[in-house]
């Protein structure tokens, strides 16, 4: 273990058995911050739910390719990184930002902070904060 590693031993009761459960369960943290889901509870899941298969299968691509601040590939990246057709995954931007886990301003595409989080709590806040108050041009919408 280093400094930037800590080992948990959580106890999980099984629903249908009433055994306990242990397990070692270690977390590395990355310098300068970790990836933070921020949805559970806030209503994410149920729009997570109402995505279609590709955009579904592209949001979590998306989720794992995000650069620091939540910067994400364009749909041209993104289909030729997942070799999909470039008319199904503007598709699923379109989906996305209508759900609002994708927006985009300027050139530059982003994962919704409100759901995910790749940075630190001060960038965290900063973001949210420029979000609620930028215009942010929705993908086919008249600039």
């Amino acid at each position: 273990m280093n400094r930037y590693s800590q080992r948990y031993q959580p106890q999980v009761v099984d629903r249908l058995t009433g055994e306990i459960i242990e397990f070692d369960l270690n977390i590395r943290h990355a310098r300068g911050g970790k990836f933070m889901k921020v949805w559970q509870g806030t209503g994410w899941e149920s729009r997570i739910g109402e995505l279609q298969g590709t955009s579904m299968k592209i949001l979590w691509h998306l989720v794992t390719v995000a650069k620091w601040g939540n910067v994400i590939p364009g749909p041209s990246d993104t289909a030729a990184s997942m070799e999909l057709r470039q008319s199904n995954v503007s598709r699923a931007y379109k989906e996305l930002v209508q759900a609002e886990f994708v927006y985009k301003i300027g050139t530059v595409y982003y994962l919704s902070p409100y759901f995910c989080w790749k940075g630190n709590d001060q960038q965290y806040e900063m973001a949210c904060r420029e979000l609620s108050a930028r215009q942010i041009t929705m993908i086919g919408a008249p600039s």
